[in-house]
């Protein structure tokens, strides 16, 4: 094709701010912008204009693909490559794409990998790399469809069409802020349920679904999304499949045990075994799930046969391959739980000398994972011997202050919890839990305090909302800061339609509603403190004594 012409295609809404940062490196490589405004009010529109006149509107219809179909209908290039605001083109890229042209013949597709992250306290990390149809030719037969998660897969003329893989990425922000992030999902969920007949025998529709409710922590929801999936299309799963029946048993395994039915992960787990790709990313999930469920040799030896193994991207998110001091620190505590101490050491070692981390960031590691799998034992073992070695950090001595108080042994608990904010006096974790300490003690001037001191600093996290409501109502303090947060967050995390209460300043229906909105955002463990001051509240002739 001599001189081919390529045309960047793109809906938005409000992006005014990601337009600016994105369209001036777009101009590098593309003949051609076409920017379909679907209802925005901020200067989306006026920005797009300094860069393209091709500036159209399109009124939103519930339907993201009817929007990008209309995009091209604009667009006037032999080939088109789609973007969202919030994608970035870096220069490596920019210069790929331009040599990319050279293969445009009106039967190529071009698959570019999506590299989804999240910006971090650390930096930026990647979340997960996709293959993604991006750029394809400006045919009539080129469409995009599914509401939502739109694609052009099912679209593609055949024949003729070549579907050709690139090294090409796209780098996507768009989910970092948790309150917009919970409006899309929630957003997402709706429109693929209106999609849902029509792509319910689509394993990477049904995976989008199920990660979908996951997200917004419907748990069984996701699960049985999944596992109806597989009942009803048993005989269709196979490795051919949209290459996907490893993703498809794999995340059944995962949400099986999120939702307390091990037996189930365990018969989706054999099954994700016996059609797994010889691929780091899957062989890690593997043994990551081995741990979860106990079977700490079969993880020892996926996560040995893990290290050798290349990693690939799938048209479904394949998670970032795993560092070689997550690896070694994995065998470490599958060791330990063996009671091989020798082996644990050595991966221990492994871990700071070939991961290039340091002994504390390893001790810190593993016992805030053993924590996380609710192994008390192995992180209380780990912790001891970070101790010995004088590995002490704040961390490794708030997660022993936790498990203090998790035996119930207060004292020791605030011993080592002091001892963490010793070290550093903004140890967020470590004051929290020494405000639940204060709480247990009885001692509800300081707790209150705590709660107090880490909300002027701005740390709004449930744990503060609870044990600021609870400390405060019994030690008779002010608590109308902690209210409005109770009311801020619960706008912001509990959906609309499931907030059937009202948040009142009462201490009973007040404690209801905090009941009631902590466990609607996955906190049911703070739950107990509230009930227990709330039982308090209404027993007759009740004594402070009796909330200890």
């Amino acid at each position: 094709m001599a001189d081919p012409k390529l045309s960047v295609c793109m809906i938005v809404k409000n992006e005014a701010r990601n337009l600016k940062e994105l369209l001036p490196s777009v101009k590098n490589f593309a003949d051609e912008i076409v920017v379909v405004d679907t209802g925005s009010d901020d200067n989306t529109v006026e920005i797009a204009k300094t860069f393209t006149p091709n500036v159209y509107y399109f009124p939103w219809c519930d339907d993201f693909s009817a929007a990008r179909n209309f995009s091209l209908s604009k667009a006037s290039g032999n080939y088109f490559l789609w973007l969202d605001a919030d994608d970035r083109i870096s220069d490596k890229a920019i210069l790929s794409i331009k040599e990319l042209k050279k293969y445009f013949n009106s039967s190529n597709f071009f698959y570019m990998i999506l590299k989804d992250i999240a910006l971090t306290d650390h930096g930026p990390k990647v979340r997960s790399y996709t293959y993604q149809i991006r750029c394809a030719p400006l045919l009539p037969g080129v469409k995009f469809q599914g509401k939502v998660h739109e694609r052009l897969l099912e679209n593609l003329p055949s024949p003729p069409f070549r579907p050709v893989t690139t090294d090409i990425e796209i780098e996507h922000y768009g989910y970092n802020d948790p309150i917009l992030l919970k409006k899309k999902m929630l957003r997402n969920l709706r429109l693929m349920t209106m999609d849902y007949e029509h792509y319910k025998s689509d394993p990477a529709f049904i995976i989008s679904l199920a990660v979908t409710y996951y997200a917004l922590k419907n748990y069984s929801k996701a699960y049985l999304t999944i596992k109806n999936y597989i009942e009803t299309n048993y005989s269709q799963i196979s490795e051919n499949y949209f290459n996907s029946s490893f993703d498809i048993y794999v995340t059944a395994a995962e949400y099986a045990y999120t939702s307390d039915v091990e037996a189930e992960a365990i018969r989706w787990l054999i099954r994700a075994e016996a059609c797994v790709r010889p691929e780091k990313a899957c062989i890690f999930r593997l043994a990551k799930m081995w741990e979860k469920l106990g079977d700490h040799r079969k993880a020892i030896g996926y996560l040995l046969t893990s290290l050798n193994m290349p990693h690939k991207v799938s048209t479904i998110p394949t998670l970032p391959p795993p560092e070689e001091w997550e690896l070694s620190l994995r065998l470490a505590y599958n060791y330990i739980c063996l009671g091989d101490k020798e082996t644990y050491r050595k991966f221990v070692a492994s871990a700071t000398n070939v991961g290039g981390i340091s002994r504390e960031d390893a001790y810190e590691w593993l016992s805030t994972h053993a924590f996380y799998l609710k192994n008390f034992q192995i992180a209380q073992l780990v912790m001891e011997d970070a101790l010995a070695e004088g590995c002490a950090t704040p961390s490794i001595l708030c997660n022993l202050g936790i498990l203090y108080r998790k035996y119930g042994n207060m004292a020791k608990a605030e011993e080592y919890l002091r001892k963490s904010l010793a070290m550093n006096p903004q140890h967020i974790v470590s004051r929290i839990n020494l405000g639940w300490v204060y709480l247990a003690k009885g001692e509800y001037e300081k707790s209150f305090k705590v709660w107090s001191a880490l909300l002027r600093n701005g740390i709004d996290d449930w744990d503060v909302v609870a044990g600021g409501i609870v400390s405060g109502i019994i030690y008779g303090a002010d608590i109308e800061n902690f209210i409005e947060l109770l009311t801020g967050k619960a706008v912001a995390e509990v959906p609309y339609e499931l907030r059937d209460f009202e948040i009142s300043k009462e201490p009973i229906g007040l404690l209801e509603a905090l009941i009631k909105t902590l466990q609607l955002a996955d906190r049911s463990d703070l739950v107990p403190y509230v009930t227990a001051l709330r039982r308090f509240i209404l027993k007759p002739g009740r004594k402070k004594t009796e909330l200890r």
